[in-house]
């Protein structure tokens, strides 16, 4: 039984240290069922101005995600699988979308599990790696391009890092603290009701 183990083992290693590394991709956030985190985003325009916001997250794989910004502003994003809602709370404004067409190629759709196959959608490249972290390169395929290349850094199973580059040249650069993996979520958290008030503008057919 040792010996069976023992090939097992080696076996298993040898799988891993042949896949793709759109498989290895896949693989790790295939093994992220829910996830919540405390993030820092920087958004570089083209002549270098910086805009810095914090807040925290949430995702419920497939689909499910939460996005707020708690300063310098406070918005709100939430998905549940089919719609996604764009709260502004300054503007006191909500816009509804399709989540299939809102979404598809940034890191939102990346994180929440909406598509099986990231290689249907980007083309997968492993970076070298730094102070032990793993480092992953997505450029977009044909089609709609919001953002055109994506870069992922995970320490050993979290995602620390998320850098993408939009059509227009902006770099938006994501990272995440306080990170919790795998403990369970209400689907309720995902769930967005509009406040009294506000303007909502459906465009979700």
């Amino acid at each position: 039984m040792k010996i069976l183990a023992y090939f097992s083992l080696i076996a298993l290693f040898a799988v891993s240290f042949a896949a793709s590394p759109s498989q290895q991709l896949q693989w790790k956030l295939n093994a992220i069922g829910s996830m919540s985190a405390s993030f820092k985003q920087t958004v570089t325009t083209t002549n270098g101005r910086q805009q810095i916001s914090y807040g925290n997250m949430a995702m419920l794989r497939p689909g499910y995600f939460r996005w707020q910004v708690n300063s310098p502003f406070r918005q709100l994003i939430v998905a549940d699988g089919k719609k996604m809602w764009f709260y502004n709370k300054e503007l006191q404004q909500v816009t509804v979308k399709k989540q299939s067409k809102a979404i598809t190629g940034s890191p939102a759709f990346i994180l929440s599990g909406y598509a099986k196959r990231l290689s249907d959608y980007f083309n997968i490249k492993a970076l070298p790696a730094k102070k032990g972290s793993q480092r992953y390169s997505l450029v977009r395929r044909g089609g709609r391009k919001d953002f055109a290349a994506i870069e992922m850094t995970f320490k050993g199973a979290d995602i620390k890092r998320i850098v993408a580059k939009d059509r227009l040249g902006q770099i938006l650069a994501i990272g995440f603290s306080s990170i919790t993996r795998n403990r369970r979520m209400a689907k309720s958290l995902f769930r967005f009701k509009s406040p009294a008030g506000v303007d909502v503008i459906n465009q979700a057919g």
